[in-house]
């Protein structure tokens, strides 16, 4: 456990020096995606820390200790999820990262979210989920302590969501195409992903150097399309959560594959 604390502490070293590299201001190049920065989601450690997680799990029965989602990105049922599950829901987290934010005048614009299923049989990507906007809830941090509230979130102009953080609290959202289902014998796996930025609200206040927000991707599996969430891992249970890294005022994306690197790299899914 010592020696985790240890490795916790020279990572923060690490973010640390990584919240000085913040995106500027000047002109942003086109928005793209790329199996590089994909793959990368899904194994290095987060750009930094969001605030109030939990950074460690401990199993109860070994008593070994492990860094949490908001350290790095995990697999969890991965591309072969139980019986019980027939429906899959892409989704995102945006959080208020450790850094301290001071805007009051910027909002997090996001767009463009995806959900593709591998087909193992065929070898093809399937895009079951597209959406420009999406929808969501206002959680508390531990996404259990309290109720969850509406979102202070409201449509793009160019057909996106805007989202006004709310303290103490992460905008956990997904799209608004709805869960769809799959076939067990044809899974292979599964591929997310999403856009955001940071915009001024309409106070005309740019205050985005003042902002730090992260946002990670990821999908669960669900009994149904239909399905209520009934409990951790009862109705729901997630495949895989991708990195998380900041959002600054170009638009960058995030993204979460169940994939070995290998098998994506050599067939990857559209990535716009």
């Amino acid at each position: 456990m010592r020696s985790f604390v240890m490795t916790l502490g020279l990572l923060g070293l690490f973010w640390a020096g990584a919240a000085q590299a913040r995106p500027g201001d000047a002109t942003c190049p086109e928005a793209a995606n790329d199996v590089d920065t994909v793959l990368s989601d899904m194994k290095l450690h987060s750009e930094t820390l969001p605030h109030g997680a939990k950074l460690i799990w401990t199993d109860k029965k070994t008593g070994r200790s492990y860094p949490t989602y908001a350290v790095k990105p995990r697999i969890f049922y991965g591309s072969k999820p139980p019986p019980r599950y027939g429906a899959v829901q892409g989704w995102g987290q945006l959080w208020q990262s450790v850094d301290p934010s001071t805007s009051s005048h910027t909002l997090v614009e996001l767009r463009r979210y995806r959900t593709y299923l591998l087909d193992r049989t065929t070898g093809r990507w399937e895009q079951v989920q597209a959406s420009e906007n999406v929808a969501g809830r206002a959680f508390p941090e531990d996404f259990h302590s309290k109720p969850a509230i509406a979102a202070d979130a409201k449509p793009a102009p160019d057909g996106g969501t805007l989202v006004r953080m709310i303290p103490d609290r992460n905008f956990h959202f997904w799209p608004t195409s709805g869960k769809k289902p799959f076939d067990h014998d044809r899974l292979g796996g599964v591929f997310v992903t999403v856009q955001a930025r940071l915009v001024p609200d309409e106070s005309g206040v740019d205050d985005r150097d003042k902002a730090n927000y992260l946002l990670s991707a990821g999908l669960d599996y669900w009994t149904a399309t239909h399905s209520a969430y009934k409990g951790d891992k009862v109705s729901n249970g997630d495949a895989g959560i991708g990195r998380f890294k900041r959002v600054g005022a170009c638009w960058r994306s995030y993204n979460m594959t169940t994939v070995p690197a290998e098998v994506f790299r050599a067939n990857p899914p559209p990535l716009d």
